[in-house]
């Protein structure tokens, strides 16, 4: 979504490589507030965000342009931040939430054969209304809230949403029903994802999520690997740092899987320039280096004395369950027979950072 106010934050300490998107295509100007992307059926659909019609669009990938829209007759777009699918159904959610002050958050679901046989290319949605259980204030907080919403994957299900916290950079992660209805969601999970998460895609064959956001100085994708549908937060979890070409704004938010190692991800028009369509090949990462090949080994996993890291890497921190912080270091190995048992989170810091669950016995 567009922003009025321009506020700069600190999220790293350290500088570190970022992977290059490589434009696709400008952005047709009907679609400059892109938010959302999803391929069905060989087509790439997305909408626009805050007040726009309720349109989806479909979009040539060589040149930008829009082939077809279809209107949402009985919907609405207050602030629609993102789209998915599973095998039947496609879901919009309109659950932008910038001030943490909307009683009316709600996702679309819309028949795949309806939409794909509309007449006048006009279809009608089922809505899923929602919630968050711990909300309990809703007085307005520009720019500082924890219950905006730009981010969503289908699995199995279930929908999870991911939220865009102005007020800690964090991401918290709920699990809501397909079912129309009403419902009021409990946090599953929260997210180290520094920054804020504006959209997100699943990809069932690696079983991977990968979510896109900004920092307002610049755009970063975070992975979640081996994602099984579990705790979020015990998987491998990586975060690299991505620039734009010049003069492509660098508001990243939408993004979906082409392939396990193929990525398209779009920005919107705003923060450092005009709205494009960008690809992500996995496979490359800074020239030789791979994202695949990113991976450092954590031993023993769960472990009672010492834990050891092999690996290229500046420094290591451990924090424990509460997010506090209990080991800085440069080394390879850690003595952790003083600490109490429980899960905790080892944050390795290089040129990328990488996030892996640990486990004292």
């Amino acid at each position: 979504m567009k922003k009025s106010t321009f506020i700069v934050f600190l999220f790293f300490t350290q500088i570190i490589s970022a992977q290059q998107l490589n434009l696709v295509s400008d952005l047709d100007a009907s679609i400059n507030e892109t938010s959302g992307l999803i391929l069905m059926n060989g087509r790439m659909i997305t909408h626009n965000d805050s007040g726009t019609e309720a349109r989806l669009y479909e979009i040539d990938t060589t040149n930008g342009d829009v082939l077809r829209s279809v209107f949402v007759a009985n919907a609405q777009n207050i602030d629609w931040e993102d789209i998915t699918q599973d095998d039947s159904f496609i879901y919009l959610g309109d659950f932008g939430n910038n001030n943490g002050t909307r009683t009316d958050l709600k996702i679309y679901k819309i028949a795949k054969n309806d939409y794909l046989t509309a007449a006048n290319d006009t279809v009608y949605a089922d809505s899923i209304q929602f919630s968050y259980a711990e909300q309990t204030d809703f007085t307005a907080a520009p720019f500082a809230t924890n219950y905006d919403v730009e981010a969503m994957i289908s699995f199995q299900d279930s929908l999870y949403i991911f939220t865009k916290n102005w007020g800690n950079h964090r991401s918290y992660v709920y699990a809501l029903s397909k079912i129309p209805g009403t419902y009021y969601l409990p946090m599953v999970d929260s997210l180290e994802t520094q920054g804020l998460v504006t959209g997100a895609d699943y990809d069932s064959l690696s079983n991977t999520i990968s979510l896109v956001g900004y920092t307002f100085t610049s755009s970063f994708l975070f992975q979640i690997n081996g994602f099984s549908g579990a705790n979020f937060s015990s998987t491998n979890m990586d975060r690299y740092n991505l620039t734009l070409p010049n003069g492509y704004s660098y508001q990243t938010e939408g993004i979906v899987h082409a392939s396990s190692d193929y990525l398209y991800i779009s920005s919107e028009n705003g923060q450092g320039g005009n709205q494009g369509l960008y690809s992500l090949s996995l496979e490359t990462f800074v020239g030789t280096e791979t994202l695949k090949n990113n991976e450092f080994k954590v031993f023993p996993n769960p472990v009672k004395n010492k834990l050891n890291i092999l690996g290229e890497f500046d420094y290591v921190e451990l924090y424990d369950s509460l997010r506090h912080k209990v080991v800085t270091t440069k080394k390879h190995s850690l003595s952790l027979r003083k600490l109490p048992a429980g899960r905790y989170s080892l944050y390795i810091y290089g040129k990328n950072l990488s996030i892996r669950p640990i486990i004292k016995e």
